[in-house]
């Protein structure tokens, strides 16, 4: 390992030389080699020692702040952000397992990646420019969905004048100085329930971006907000744009579900579902765009989430996107 950032818990350490390695992901538990996720590859397993117990509590110690402390010792998780080193922040989440505590690592770029590194299509900035709705950015584990929401809140920031509320389980980027009003939330050691969105609503937020663990009350609260006027984002996780829909629903208890979808219908402005692939230099989102044309709510309100994607390989010229077309543009201009 390198001595740069001698001084550090050695498993700071070791986080740092594996970013010099280019990897994205590292799992750490006690009495096992460290596996490390590089590219879209399968993890590996680093030939270096077995983790030993108390190069986890020297991490926890002294790396991990108070209040996710005390959240990980009452119940076994939390989840943290921090800066990890030159061109790189980490996510942290600390987790309880029968063999002790683990940690799981997820390198990301600092600074943040603006819409052009990511590739970010034409067709997304004019979903995310304008308006009142609900949007909803989903995706599988691991598949960026954290990333193009904070690089959609920074091309907010940087051409806008807005109020922008977002609200994180952990600070995993930061957004720079702009145009905009930001107010970054963390909620990843307090019980958010109703509080910060009717906060961030009340107090006049007209972006409140969302990357919680989605319930009822916070599916509710979502829509409320965009009822109100506000731009809400939210963070899901999903196998398309259609399937997100209907999981955001199925939070919502099943006496009031036909209410919510009816609502949802009314303020829903379009959906994102990403997956990443192996690129020409390095991984590429390839998305797929869900318009909220009165079509789309239609079906939506109907409950026919099955039905939505045929409307997505009709609505080209409303902006959707199919995965397909999205493959066939990335590979077009030569980055897949």
């Amino acid at each position: 390992m390198s001595r740069a950032g001698e001084g550090l818990p050695y498993l700071s350490r070791l986080a740092q030389s594996c970013v010099q390695r280019g990897a994205w992901y590292l799992y750490l538990m006690p009495h096992h080699r460290p596996l490390a996720g590089i590219g879209l590859d399968e993890p590996v397993r680093l030939d270096l020692p077995a983790v030993e117990e108390h190069h986890i509590e020297e991490f926890l110690s002294s790396q991990v702040p108070t209040p996710h402390r005390q959240l990980f010792d009452s119940t076994g998780f939390a989840r943290f952000g921090f800066h990890l080193c030159a061109g790189a922040r980490c996510r942290v989440d600390l987790i309880m397992t029968v063999g002790g505590p683990a940690l799981v690592m997820h390198f990301l770029p600092d600074p943040l990646p603006g819409p052009e590194e990511l590739n970010t299509s034409e067709e997304v900035l004019d979903l995310v420019a304008n308006g009142p709705g609900l949007f909803l950015i989903c995706g599988k584990p691991r598949s960026g969905k954290t990333t193009t929401l904070a690089s959609v809140l920074q091309y907010m920031n940087a051409t806008s004048f807005r109020y922008i509320a977002w609200l994180c389980g952990a600070a995993e980027y930061l957004l720079a100085p702009g145009r905009a009003f930001v107010n970054q939330v963390e909620t990843g050691h307090l019980m958010y329930g109703s509080g910060p969105v009717e906060t961030a609503v009340w107090m006049g937020a007209d972006v409140v971006a969302l990357d919680l663990q989605v319930d009822d009350k916070l599916a509710w609260q979502a829509v409320l907000a965009a009822e109100r006027g506000a731009r809400v984002f939210m963070v899901l996780p999903a196998c398309d744009t259609a399937n997100g829909l209907q999981n955001l629903a199925n939070t919502v208890n099943s006496d009031l579900r036909r209410e919510f979808i009816a609502r949802l219908s009314e303020v829903f402005g379009g959906a994102l579902y990403q997956e990443l692939v192996r690129g020409i230099k390095a991984p590429v989102a390839v998305m797929e765009i869900l318009v909220g044309t009165d079509p789309v709510r239609n079906l939506l309100k109907e409950g026919k989430f099955a039905q939505l994607p045929d409307l997505i390989h009709a609505g080209g010229k409303y902006g959707m996107q199919t995965l397909e077309a999205a493959r066939k543009r990335l590979s077009d201009e030569g980055l897949i």
